[in-house]
């Protein structure tokens, strides 16, 4: 039974969760809260967002917390983070879930592609990351988690900007946990290709066999975020479900 005692191994944490509305991201939140945890979790798409507060229990309800950001605005982050400050007094955990994929060959890679790939998927995490890292550090305790993927350190063809901003995603994540730790640990989960809604209706017909659910990898994101884990600056490969 989710939440029950002896599983809830996040109890009083207050986490933050960017996309957490969204194919990985709800999968994540919802463990989080199966944990105990009061959860932010920010969104664009509406709809998901209420798709995912009708389908939480009462007692999830009241420790969710959906907010409407764009995390690619540092003004609006540094505004998340202070109402998550002002309303609960700390953070403990952030998951770094919001990215975007795009398929492409490198010579057709225009300057636009190159950054928006860059924005979305390491400017984020910086922006959130550095936000939520002074109240961390004031507070002697922080727990974070970035979503990579398996092609930052495998690469594969017809994506390099993607590849690159998540490489990039994994080796700031190590460099923080030099930086913060040890009471600040900063983790990077490497997916392969994530079984999702989205990815199924952009890959129609790929073999979905070997692709790793969202609820695989967010069992390895709940595991990281436990206030005894001593695991910092890895980059642990999510490719099989469990």
């Amino acid at each position: 039974m989710a939440g029950a005692k002896g599983l809830e191994i996040h109890r009083d944490r207050v986490m933050i969760v960017t996309g957490g509305t969204g194919g990985l991201g709800q999968a994540v939140t919802r463990k989080l809260l199966d944990g105990g945890a009061t959860v932010i979790a920010t969104y664009l798409n509406q709809d998901e967002a209420d798709r995912l507060a009708a389908s939480t229990s009462s007692d999830q309800r009241q420790r969710l917390n959906l907010t409407l950001v764009d995390v690619t605005n540092p003004s609006s982050v540094n505004a998340l983070v202070a109402h998550v400050l002002e309303s609960h007094g700390r953070i403990d955990g952030l998951v770094n879930v919001v990215g975007g994929y795009q398929y492409r060959p490198f010579l057709e890679i225009s300057p636009a592609d190159w950054q928006r790939q860059l924005q979305l998927n390491l400017d984020t995490t910086f922006l959130v990351t550095r936000a939520v890292l002074k109240p961390m550090v004031e507070a002697g305790y922080g727990r974070i988690v970035s979503v990579g993927s398996q092609s930052a350190m495998a690469a594969a063809p017809f994506a390099a900007h993607y590849n690159a901003a998540k490489a990039a995603v994994a080796s700031l994540m190590a460099t923080l946990s030099h930086e913060f730790g040890p009471n600040i640990t900063a983790n990077t989960v490497l997916p392969g290709t994530i079984d999702t809604l989205a990815n199924r209706q952009a890959m129609p017909e790929a073999d979905t066999s070997q692709w790793v659910s969202p609820e695989t990898i967010a069992h390895m994101i709940s595991r990281l975020l436990e206030a005894s884990n001593v695991t910092s600056g890895q980059h642990i490969p999510v490719t099989r479900n469990r």
